[in-house]
Parts: C-alpha cells; structure tokens; sequence
C-alpha cells in the first residue's frame, strides 16, 4: 500500500494527495483514486479482522459461526443511504 501510494504521490513526501504541477482534471482524478483506494483497504481489512477473529472464537472458544454473522451485507446492493447505512455497512452496533 505504501508502495501504491508513493507511486501515486511522487515528490510531495506524503504531505498532500493534490499534485499542484497537474491539470485540475488529473489532479482531482489522481486524488479521487488516492482516496477510492483507501477506503477499499480499510474496508478489506475490517473484513479480515472480523473473520480472522470470528475464526479464532470459533476453534478457541468453541463458540457457534451463528454467533459471528457478517459485518457487511452487502453494501454495494444498497437502494438508499438509510438502508445502506442502518442495514448493510456496519453491523457491529446493530444488535
């Protein structure tokens, strides 16, 4: 990821996402992509995190998977904010 993001933002030693040297379009698409990568890496990580616990309370701790439902349902097929907010982004706080 770091490699990703030093490709992405050369010569500004990780101080900003905007390369002022660029055309606007390609400065705010390199930063739209700086900023759509992340999130995907922090949303894959939680996603690990979960499992990789979830897994371990299971084998461990002789819990049920039942106990251990996923953390995302599914957010990409949201109809509206509500919905993918409240039911389909983050399921830790839901119960």
């Amino acid at each position: 990821m770091v490699l990703i993001m030093a490709a992405l933002t050369p010569g500004s030693n990780g101080q900003t996402i905007f390369d002022p040297s660029l055309p606007p379009l390609l400065r705010y698409l390199r930063s739209s992509i700086i900023t759509a990568l992340t999130g995907f890496v922090g949303w894959i990580l939680m996603e690990l995190l979960y499992h990789f616990v979830a897994f371990v309370c299971t084998l461990l701790f002789q819990q049920q998977p039942s106990q251990w439902p996923p953390v995302f349902d599914h957010p990409w097929f949201s109809t509206s904010l509500a919905g993918f907010w409240g039911r389909n982004w983050y399921q830790f706080y839901r119960e």
